[in-house]
């Protein structure tokens, strides 16, 4: 949102911004975060900008931030806070049982390869009409690949070139990954990042989740910062 020139209102960016976070937060189904721009360039997209590093797993950074957005929200300096590493990633793995994929006589780098072609949408060839160049896409319909419970319906090759069920010696695991694993200076990381109100000093912030940080973090875990906070 562009403000008003000064000669044409009496508020102040940061007096809108406080005044909006009301009727905004009252929009259903989205969460609008009001904040200003930092006043250098390159700064990032929020003034609080913590990282917590460490060779640890993913899963455990997750949980131990999430700890410590729960405790930036208790404190009532902050107008909102997050954590950037999210599981929210949904992802469907097919695992073969080799004993039942020998007694089916199948081999399984055929299996897999005949998987990857049934669903993976990779072009093989290309082929011409009218001076015009396609791909050539072997794959089943859209309509019997729209949810991973489909998979065990599909046949790949067997013995003596015979169909064989993926549902007798496949199982589907669905889980839960991230969209993305943050790297800093090399380790796994997490970002906390927040917005506090005018009358809350940038460092009073940063202090607090460094104290709160410190009493949660396990040894081997680095606290750093980035964007805003690290200028």
């Amino acid at each position: 949102m562009v403000t008003k020139p000064w000669s044409e209102r009496t508020k102040t960016a940061q007096q809108l911004l406080m005044e909006s976070m009301g009727p905004l937060s009252k929009i259903p189904g989205v969460r609008v975060i009001p904040l200003t721009p930092p006043a250098l360039p390159g700064g990032g997209d929020f003034p609080v900008d913590l990282v917590i590093a460490s060779s640890a797993e993913p899963a455990q950074l997750r949980d131990l931030a999430g700890q410590l957005v729960q405790k930036a929200f208790a404190s009532g300096m902050f107008m909102f806070a997050d954590a950037d590493l999210k599981f929210d990633q949904p992802q469907a793995e097919v695992v073969f049982d080799r004993d039942k994929l020998r007694s089916q006589g199948v081999d399984l780098t055929q299996a897999g390869r005949d998987l990857s072609v049934l669903v993976g949408g990779n072009y093989v060839n290309r082929f011409s009409i009218q001076g015009r160049s396609y791909k050539v896409i072997p794959q089943v319909r859209r309509s019997e690949r729209l949810t991973p419970d489909q998979l065990s319906e599909m046949y790949v090759t067997g013995g003596s070139g015979k169909l064989v069920p993926l549902s007798t010696f496949a199982t589907l695991k669905t889980t839960t990954e991230p969209r993305e694993l943050k790297k800093f200076q090399q380790l796994n990381a997490v970002r906390i990042q927040g917005v506090i109100p005018p009358p809350v000093p940038l460092d009073q912030a940063l202090g607090f989740l460094e104290n709160e940080a410190r009493k949660i973090l396990p040894p081997g875990f680095n606290i750093d910062y980035a964007g805003e906070s690290r200028q």
